[in-house]
C-alpha cells in the first residue's frame, strides 16, 4: 500500500515554538540587565595630550553630582550609578543600569593631588600633569624581507 505525501504541518508549529523561545530569551536578557549583579564598566581611554595625561570615561545620562572619583596610591576609582526607568514600558534595552565601578592604574610619577576632573556632554575627563618618564617617543619598525630561493 502506497503512502500519500503529507505536508509538513509540524514545521509551522516548530517555527512558532522557535519564535516563542527567542522572545522568552530576549525578555530574560532585558531582565538580567535591569537586575545586573555585575558592576558595569564604562568605556575608558587614556592618552597623552602634550604635557598632560588624560583619562576619559563615557558616562552619558549620569548625573555628574552622583559620580565619585577617588585616588589612592596609583589607582583612580570612578564610582556612580545610572537610574532605572520604569521597566514596564521597556521594549528594548541595551543600556546597563545600576551601579558602576571603574579602576584605572596611573603611570608611575603621577601626583594624586594634581588630578583634576571635569564632566562635559556625558564624558568625564581626568587631567593631570604627565610624569617626565611618560613622554612619548616614536619607535621605528624594522621590516624583514625574505629572499626568494634560486631555482
Amino acid at each position: 500500500m502506497a503512502r500519500t505525501p503529507q505536508s509538513w504541518a509540524h514545521c509551522r508549529s516548530l517555527e512558532d515554538f522557535c519564535h516563542e523561545i527567542d522572545d522568552a530569551f530576549s525578555r530574560s536578557l532585558v531582565a538580567a540587565r535591569q537586575v545586573s549583579l555585575v558592576p558595569a564598566f564604562p568605556p575608558t581611554e587614556s592618552f597623552l595630550d602634550g604635557n598632560e595625561y588624560v583619562i576619559r570615561l563615557d558616562l552619558p545620562g549620569i548625573n555628574p553630582r552622583e559620580i565619585e572619583v577617588t585616588v589612592i596610591g596609583d589607582v583612580v576609582t570612578v564610582h556612580g550609578s545610572r537610574e532605572h526607568h520604569d521597566e514596564q514600558d521597556v521594549i528594548h534595552c541595551e543600556i546597563t543600569h545600576g551601579d558602576f565601578l571603574r579602576k584605572v592604574r596611573l603611570p608611575p610619577g603621577i601626583r594624586t593631588e594634581d588630578v583634576k576632573a571635569a564632566y562635559n556632554h556625558g564624558v568625564l575627563e581626568l587631567h593631570m600633569p604627565a610624569p617626565k618618564a611618560a613622554s612619548a617617543r616614536k619607535v621605528l619598525i624594522q621590516v624583514e624581507t625574505t629572499k626568494a630561493k634560486d631555482s
